[in-house]
């Protein structure tokens, strides 16, 4: 009845000393946040409770708290007329007392319960790195405060209102999902990932040579290959300049399957024989490349598992030549070495594209030498209002800019980003840098004022400073859009253009392509503008403010050429908004920018926007698919409140990456973010398929890793990895069955399949491979049955250990046929072969304890 009362009444109430559990108790300061429910109405209600110990009292003048929280909007009425809690900008909020505010003593605490539009079902999205600014007799001091968030243990705060049918995980559920998949036999799954084009298992087993192997062949890949014996298999090698060896490579035409595959094709054809010689083909050197990580996964899994070597013919070609990896660094860092370890990771299974997201609103993280601001202001994070030496804090970055763990800050110096480059082109992977234009721009925008003011060089200004604009993006800012009605922006991307392109020319890599992003620029930029206002009047083929966006592309187009770069960026630069009789924006190809000239990559498979891939490739555009349905790797894996990532666009394991159809994507949206199965047969009755004619403008696809919740460096691979998996086979692998019939019973038994490669192998191999890398197990199906406890798992093969009173580890004991007795105190994970990663842990007990 205490909560109902403080939401009656809406007020900030001194309550006695609330004691709670912290994460820092060397601060005087605790903070302790409750989710209270989510509403069908789009609100919810929460309270903060404070204690502080500090020597003076808090008073009307003296204080205010700061904090990051991405998801959820106060509603300022229901806050009461003692604090107000504000934005200040992004997700940069600011809790301060007004002039009615009571003085309040060390050792008392308050509450402050508030409602906000939005729904919060995760517990990180509470509230992220506090702390309190003082100012007190010493000047201004900034306090660090000890956050808790209390768990979400409520359907009402797990679900996002009555309408939200995704379920709530169980182990119930759980298990009665993975009883749909059983153990097969290792020698029917394919030998690596992703899934060979063909292969054959030989009945004679392998006679692997002793001592040291010899590699005769091509220069690159006899180094890779070299390389990777030694450090995954501990087997010595040397290069020889023989024309045969233990391991020969060769590149040469290849027929498979009837199909002749030449240079550029990248096919190789893999052949094991059984007296231990290893013939490699090539129709090209990264065809040689691919087939050598295929050798090394297989020798791998074997060698893991103590498998007899079974000889083996592989022959094998990619299905789409861009299979892509985005990864956002600007809003959370990611250092050069974690760049380079999801480099090394996406080589081995294949993939050869990294779209490098290195600047938004909230970072800009290449280095310029010319316009050091950049760098100096814009890849730092820290308390401040004025922005003069750095920017806001931003997703929990906290309050010191000087801090190297924190993810708000830190760039790449050119050689760093030189490096980068050079450890991708040894795996055939080509680096796409993306600088973010017209709009998500703050970091630039900040920068370029800062430098303007500190040294009269107004050359490179992004914003026009009459411009009365209003407008608020996405991510709630007022003032992240750049001007391009003014040359001073062009100047800027042409050196930075200049720049980026220059650090490829020395280390010898080609760049092809350019990433402009051109996405979510907001409705009323630009029409209070002085500057554009005169480009208006002055430009005929821009006819009113919604043709700026056209010009602004075209502009960077045609800059981009000039230098031999393509010209890509998300789907809205390839878009015509044309203003609709509801006062909202239809969106349409465009009719300028098609047949190769402008590159979209398509993330929006939602919200009417089904047919929006199919549709611009109809219309004459190479197309990247990147569906935010089942390719956006950071949408977290499921609903439970403590499992972290964004949910906007539904939950993403890595079967619904496995399942994504890209020549079908009306097959593979199967459901809304909130868990409404779409008919497939009356919803998309009407929208555009996509032509056979028009399937050579897939390009392929890609993942998407935005980095909002990457708060620490090995969350980046948790949320990649096992994903990556499915994204590597849906990008390399033939066409399946599945697809071509639309058949959701034959993309059961090919996730069946799948499913067990992952369990059955492709985990040791990452062991082996990539020591240490933090990836994610899930946690075992249970259930309980009169006096027996089952368990199976996501992927069969996996061990399941338990223990009882205690949380089981890689020694505890193996549950070998999936049944025990009940008995009080059993805990259960799923574990790898050789327990080197571990799932989330499951109380048996709690089974019996639910209502």
């Amino acid at each position: 009845m205490r909560i109902l009362f403080y939401l009656f009444f809406m007020t900030l109430i001194v309550t006695a000393c609330l004691t709670t559990s912290t994460t820092n108790s060397n601060t005087p300061i605790t903070l302790t946040w409750k989710l209270i429910e989510n509403k069908d109405d789009g609100t919810f209600s929460a309270e903060f409770h404070l204690t502080h110990q500090l020597e003076e009292a808090l008073d009307a003048n003296n204080w205010a708290i700061y904090y990051n929280q991405i998801v959820g909007t106060p509603i300022p009425s229901s806050i009461g007329g003692l604090v107000s809690i504000e934005r200040v900008n992004g997700d940069f909020w600011r809790i301060a007392p007004r002039e009615t505010f009571n003085v309040l003593p060390a050792n008392t605490a308050w509450s402050i319960p508030y409602l906000g539009t939005g729904a919060i079902n995760k517990e990180a999205w509470g509230p992220l790195t506090p702390y309190l600014v003082l100012n007190s007799r010493k000047g201004e001091e900034i306090i660090p405060i000890a956050l808790e968030i209390l768990p979400f243990e409520e359907p009402t705060q797990i679900n996002r209102g009555s309408t939200d049918r995704v379920p709530i995980p169980t182990p119930e559920g759980d298990y009665d999902a993975y009883a749909q998949l059983s153990k097969l036999d290792r020698m029917t799954l394919p030998p690596v990932v992703p899934t060979p084009v063909y292969w054959e298992y030989q009945d004679s087993q392998v006679a692997f040579p002793e001592g040291t192997i010899q590699i005769s062949g091509e220069g690159r890949t006899a180094e890779w290959l070299q390389e990777s014996l030694g450090k995954t298999l501990g087997i010595a090698s040397e290069i020889t300049t023989r024309s045969e060896g233990n391991i020969t490579l060769l590149i040469d035409d290849l027929i498979i399957e009837g199909e002749l595959h030449a240079a550029g094709s990248h096919a190789y054809d893999l052949a094991i024989q059984s007296n231990g010689t290893i013939i490699i083909k090539g129709s090209d050197k990264q065809g040689l490349l691919y087939g050598a990580q295929s050798l090394v996964q297989y020798l791998t899994i074997a060698q893991a598992n103590q498998w007899p070597l079974t000889a083996l013919s592989i022959q094998d070609y990619p299905r789409y030549n861009y299979r892509g990896v985005h990864l956002d660094v600007a809003r959370n860092f990611q250092s050069a070495e974690q760049v380079k370890l999801l480099l090394s990771v996406m080589g081995a299974y294949k993939l050869n594209k990294l779209h490098f997201h290195l600047t938004d609103d909230e970072g800009w993280r290449i280095e310029i030498p010319e316009l050091p601001e950049l760098t100096s202001i814009g890849a730092f994070r820290g308390h401040t209002l004025d922005e003069k030496k750095h920017l806001y804090p931003a997703y929990g970055s906290g309050p010191d800019p000087k801090n190297p763990q924190s993810a708000g800050n830190g760039f790449y110096t050119q050689a760093e980003y030189a490096a980068i480059l050079v450890h991708a082109q040894k795996l055939g992977i080509e680096v796409i840098p993306e600088i973010d234009l017209p709009g998500h721009a703050r970091a630039a925008i900040v920068a370029m004022k800062r430098r303007a003011e500190q040294t009269g060089d107004a050359s490179y200004l992004l914003h026009d400073p009459e411009d009365a604009s209003e407008y608020v993006s996405v991510q709630n800012y007022s003032d992240n859009v750049i001007c391009p009605c003014q040359e001073s922006t062009y100047t800027f991307i042409e050196t930075v253009v200049r720049n980026i392109l220059g650090i490829y020319k020395s280390v010898g890599v080609p760049l092809s392509t350019l990433h402009i992003g051109g996405d979510e620029v907001p409705s009323g930029v630009w029409e209070k503008s002085p500057a554009c206002a005169e480009l208006i009047a002055a430009t005929p083929s821009v006819k009113n403010v919604l043709d700026l966006n056209y010009y602004f592309v075209n502009r960077m187009r045609e800059m981009l050429n000039r230098y031999g770069l393509n010209t890509s960026g998300w789907e809205e630069v390839a878009l015509e908004r044309i203003p609709n009789e509801n006062g909202g924006m239809s969106y349409n190809p465009h009719p300028d920018f098609k047949g190769g000239s402008i590159i979209p990559y398509v993330w929006n498979n939602l919200w009417g926007n089904q047919d929006l891939g199919n549709r611009l490739a109809n219309a004459g555009y190479p197309v990247v698919l990147c569906g935010v349905t089942n390719l956006y790797l950071d949408m977290a894996y499921n609903k439970d409140p403590q499992e972290p990532g964004l949910t906007w666009g539904g939950f993403v394991n890595t079967q619904r990456v496995f399942s994504f159809a890209p020549e079908e994507v009306f097959f593979s949206t199967t459901q809304d973010p909130m868990g409404n199965p779409f008919d497939r047969a009356s919803f998309y009755s009407e929208m555009e398929p996509l032509e056979i004619s028009s399937r050579k403008n897939i390009l392929g696809i890609q993942g998407q890793l935005w980095s909002e919740t990457l708060l620490y460096p090995d969350r980046l691979s948790y949320f990649y990895f096992p994903k990556l998996l499915g994204l590597a086979e849906r990008a390399w692998a033939a066409k399946p069955a599945w697809e071509k019939q639309k058949n959701d019973e034959l993309l059961a038994k090919d996730w069946e399949i799948f499913a067990n490669a992952i369990g059955q192998g492709q985990l040791d191999y990452i062991d082996a491979a990539f020591q240490g890398l933090n990836y994610r197990i899930p946690s075992p199906g249970v259930t309980l049955e009169a006096n027996t406890v089952k368990v199976n798992t996501a992927f069969p093969g996996l061990s399941v250990r338990y223990e009882v009173g205690n949380s089981p580890n890689s020694q505890s004991a193996i549950l070998t046929n999936g049944t025990l007795n009940y008995q009080k105190g059993i805990q259960i994970a799923a574990f790898t072969h050789h327990g080197k990663q571990m799932s989330k842990v499951v109380y048996v007990d709690d089974l019996i304890h639910k209502d």
